[in-house]
């Protein structure tokens, strides 16, 4: 039986136990002995190795001597990402795979067999091991203590009713009782008011831990998909070098320092995890999957054809279609599960269904929905984002085929933006206008390397020739290279330190004159955070939500389709407030398209 286990500065973690049919060999490895995984920020390590023959303890201080006793090496284990944040570095990466990455924290690693190794037992009371067995239970307990905490917190406003319902009911008996004398029922007034202040500074001072547990227990995990590569392994047991098939996780992870290598995002995969599934017979099924979620857009879209036009005289309908894709945003992918706030809080029954332009949304030739387009589920069976994207456009055309439909598209972030207008003037046969509202210009050319980012799409529209003239507002976060690209492109920018002067301007525009049309994208952190706390990227000094109406309802012009992206639920508060005002916008613009 082999035991993995790894540590960091403050604790050691049990990874795995299997049992293998081969000769004992014990090895030990630590950054200082083995370079190759010396660094600061992450630590690779293998989970599973399987001797070529009979082996005695040794220990090994390169990678090439590893290879040299071994020759078949099965890696298997979980992707793990923490709150931190932090990434790997390049030159631990080229040099260390086989690979995965672990917490992204200094780390050293050990593969201890337990055959002929006194020193070792499987009981979890036994040195570095009972220390592993410790550092999980006290880890369970914080969980559940967590949990429990946080059952509590849902409960808040009845506790509040109460304490405050005892808190008078105590303050009107000091106030009778003191009149008439009788101090012994004021005393147990008093003390009532004791025990409920008592009972809310403990409820109030256990919030604090709640947070910090869940900065220190919580984890995203992800799935974990391999894929197969030929390497040549040379096994001194039997004189004669083998080749064997290793299956290396690949990670899509971003390295400033160097570039010169991409790796694939951890749900990709070119191949699928055994041996006995062809490439042909995975394509087929992923092109499988993909005619069968355009199957489902085009009869939605078809049925809601068909409610219009019974209906009669519309010559525009607005046409929700969501597309929750949030893998390249650069920070937070929370947006990727926007879609359904953002159509809860429509049909929030807080609000009628009646738009400030007095069009009723329950009308379906002013809105209709077309549902969601289940991006994760592409992507789950290795669909990358060349096709993706193209999935994505396709939806789109699929939805203009029905006349009189028009895309109205709810992200997501904001790389969608890219494959939706190119569908838009590939279906048209022309170019748009865009106005695009965000505190971020989106012109990278490629940011951290990924063609398709949030931060690129805009770069794609216009090396594409998609738009004529692409208007941005509300900017306040550019660098020397998005001016640079707005120059090269031909981008009108307009500020928010020049706000105040653009103003009458922006309130006054008529675009699409010459063209297909016109095409609007608003990103939700285009608002101060003071309106919009549930996005990604805070920048202070933005739009108001009343400057972004009077921009949109005064516009002059034939809007073709549209977007709203960036919001991320999981940043919101917690009465959900932005996806009220993402919500908003859905409603305004909608009732703006349709015709």
């Amino acid at each position: 039986m082999i035991r993995v286990s790894f540590e960091t500065s403050s604790c050691k973690h049990f990874v795995d136990v299997k049992e293998l049919s081969h000769e004992d060999f014990h090895m030990n490895l630590s950054a200082e002995e083995f370079p190759y995984f010396e660094c600061r920020i992450c630590m690779l390590f293998a989970t599973r190795m399987m001797s070529s023959g009979c082996m005695t303890s040794a220990k090994f201080k390169s990678l090439d001597s590893i290879c040299s006793r071994v020759s078949k090496v099965d890696l298997a284990a979980i992707f793990y990402k923490t709150t931190f944040g932090q990434k790997l570095c390049s030159p631990c990466f080229s040099l260390a795979q086989p690979c995965l990455i672990v917490n992204f924290k200094r780390m050293t690693w050990s593969i201890r067999n337990s055959l002929n190794d006194s020193s070792f037992s499987p009981s979890t009371s036994n040195g570095s091991n009972g220390r592993t067995r410790i550092i999980r239970v006290i880890q369970e307990f914080q969980s559940k203590l967590g949990s429990k905490v946080q059952e509590v917190k849902k409960n808040l406003p009845m506790k509040l009713l109460f304490f405050l319902v005892g808190f008078y009911c105590a303050t009107a008996f000091a106030t009778v009782i003191g009149q008439t004398g009788d101090w012994d029922i004021l005393s147990a007034a008093l003390a009532v008011v004791v025990v409920e202040g008592i009972g809310a500074l403990m409820y109030r001072a256990s919030l604090p831990l709640v947070a910090k547990n869940k900065g220190l227990i919580s984890f995203n995990v992800s799935p974990m998909y391999l894929i197969y590569a030929e390497v040549t392994l040379h096994s001194t047991s039997v004189g004669a070098s083998s080749t064997s098939t290793v299956k290396i996780p690949e990670v899509q992870c971003s390295y400033p320092e160097d570039r010169s290598f991409k790796l694939k995002n951890i749900h990709s995969m070119q191949k699928l995890c055994a041996e006995k599934i062809s490439s042909d017979s995975l394509e087929k099924a992923q092109n499988r999957m993909i005619d069968a979620s355009l199957t489902l857009v085009r009869e939605n879209a078809r049925l809601k054809k068909e409610l219009v036009h019974s209906l009669g005289g519309a010559v525009a309908t607005s046409t929700l279609l969501g597309v929750p894709l949030g893998h390249n945003s650069s920070f937070l992918e929370g947006p990727a599960f926007a879609p359904p706030f953002i159509r809860e809080s429509i049909w929030c029954a807080s609000a009628n269904s009646t738009t400030e332009e007095g069009k009723d949304l329950k009308d379906l030739r002013v809105l209709v929905d077309v549902g969601d387009i289940p991006v994760q589920e592409l992507r789950d069976c290795g669909i990358e984002d060349e096709r993706l994207m193209k999935v994505v456009s396709d939806s789109v055309k699929l939805v203009m085929d029905e006349n009189p439909l028009r895309p109205l598209v709810l992200g997501g972030d904001h790389s969608i933006s890219y494959p939706v207008v190119r569908a838009i003037s590939e279906k048209l046969g022309g170019q748009v206008d865009i106005i695009h509202f965000d505190a971020h210009p989106d012109l990278y050319d490629a940011f951290e390397g990924n063609y398709y980012s949030h931060a690129s799409s805009f770069a794609r529209i216009m090396e594409g020739g998609y738009a004529r003239r692409l208007l941005q507002v509300g900017i306040r976060s550019i660098n020397v290279e998005g001016r640079e690209q707005a120059t090269k492109f031909g981008v009108e920018q307009y500020e928010m330190r020049h706000f105040s002067k653009d103003r009458p301007f922006l309130e006054n525009l008529k675009l699409g004159e010459g063209v297909k049309g016109v095409y609007i994208s608003i990103d939700v952190d285009c608002l101060d955070p003071g309106y919009a706390q549930g996005v990604s990227h805070y920048e202070a000094g933005g739009l108001s939500f009343r400057d972004v109406m009077n921009m949109l309802q005064n516009l002059k012009g034939d809007i073709v389709g549209g977007d709203v992206v960036e919001y991320n639920p999981e940043r919101d508060t917690p009465d959900a407030m932005t996806a009220m005002v993402a919500a908003k916008f859905v409603r305004e613009l909608a009732a703006k398209m349709s015709k």
